[in-house]
């Protein structure tokens, strides 16, 4: 039952008028090769995003060996183990891999493949004071973001100024004229965006 090559040699042959022969046995042969072994992986990221994490499992063949992971865009996932953590965006493919043993032959590699999306993040502008009385000094503007994971930061960004009733404004450049004004933050600059 291992793998090898085998010569099959018949002998003592039993039957009856076998005396009357001159008998030749004639080897035969016989090879056992390595069984095939195949990987099904059998999980699913629910919604890869950005930062979140993901294990991943399969099962393999009759060689009890582990199935091991790695990954082939390691600019978007890296893998720690079976756990594959979401370190950008874009396409994330992890490769399964199997080793053979004695008696079976090394897996054929199984690749997972899926689009990581981006977190999301929420700037908040915050204006100080809130209200002011006409010809008051210009408010200070700052923001509080909400999603930054890692070491990720935002560092600046354009505040815009609309008119909430009354004349119309719109503008980077804060108004002066007396009024309700929104101040909405976009165009956000940092590391990690």
């Amino acid at each position: 039952t291992a793998v090898g090559n085998y010569f099959v040699t018949p002998s003592a042959a039993l039957g009856t008028g076998l005396a009357k022969y001159s008998i030749s046995y004639v080897a035969g042969s016989l090879s056992i090769g390595l069984a095939s072994q195949s990987i099904a992986i059998t999980s699913t990221p629910t919604t890869p995003t950005y930062g979140a994490t993901y294990t991943v499992v399969a099962t393999g063949g009759g060689s009890g060996n582990l199935v091991t992971f790695s990954s082939a865009t390691l600019s978007v996932c890296t893998l720690s183990g079976s756990v594959v953590t979401f370190v950008g965006i874009g396409t994330c493919t992890i490769n399964a891999d199997q080793l053979g043993n004695s008696s079976y032959s090394a897996a054929t590699q199984v690749p997972q493949t899926f689009t990581v999306l981006a977190k999301a993040l929420t700037i908040t502008a915050v204006v100080t004071p809130p209200s002011i009385a006409f010809g008051a000094a210009t408010p200070t503007n700052s923001f509080t973001p909400s999603g930054l994971i890692n070491s990720d930061s935002v560092t600046s960004l354009t505040y815009t100024y609309t008119n909430n009733g009354g004349t119309t404004y719109n503008s980077t450049t804060a108004p002066t004229a007396v009024g309700n004004y929104f101040v909405t933050p976009s165009a956000a600059l940092g590391t990690g965006l």
